[in-house]
């Protein structure tokens, strides 16, 4: 009854009404056919805010809207029948079907990291087990700072050791 209060209903004509809200909301409420434009009321059966603003600016008795399967009339129809126990499961009879599993509901086992699939260049091969088509990194060749000559480093330096021992 609180959010009724926010709503001021506008009649429009004899049992159709615009309702605006406070927060900002504009609803069309038809009496006749019980509906809103919020379609609460159609969806549940039960009159939402702004049908219950209408409702009560005319001055009706707001359960009149309240459809009719929510009443005890139609809760004792559906349960006039009785509903009876089952025996215990020892006592049912074998089934010629084979009995249904489980749904698996659980990830897949995978061991390791989840590898993720990366857009691959139109130069790119999608098959990795094909060597020729891979490219390589270009490894720089090694130059000696102390000799110049290129294939070692200042470290494994022959002309260098030879120095060093005479």
């Amino acid at each position: 009854m609180e959010k009724v209060a926010d709503c001021i209903p506008i009649k429009s004509i004899d049992i159709h009404y615009q309702v605006r809200c406070f927060d900002g909301g504009q609803y069309t409420v038809d009496l006749q056919h019980y509906t809103c434009t919020c379609r609460a009321w159609q969806l549940s059966g039960i009159p939402c805010t702004h049908s219950l603003c209408a409702i009560l600016s005319e001055g009706l008795d707001p359960d009149d809207f309240v459809h009719k399967f929510y009443t005890v009339d139609m809760y004792k129809v559906a349960y006039q029948y009785p509903i009876y126990g089952i025996s215990y499961d020892a006592l049912w009879g074998e089934s010629l079907y084979i009995p249904p599993l489980p749904p698996d509901f659980g990830r897949k086992s995978t061991k390791g990291k989840r590898v993720k699939k990366r857009r691959r260049e139109e130069d790119e091969s999608v098959n990795k087990q094909k060597k020729g088509t891979r490219l390589k990194k270009q490894q720089k060749t090694v130059k000696c700072r102390r000799c110049g000559l290129k294939g070692h480093n200042s470290l494994t330096c022959v002309v260098q050791r030879r120095d060093d021992v005479q």
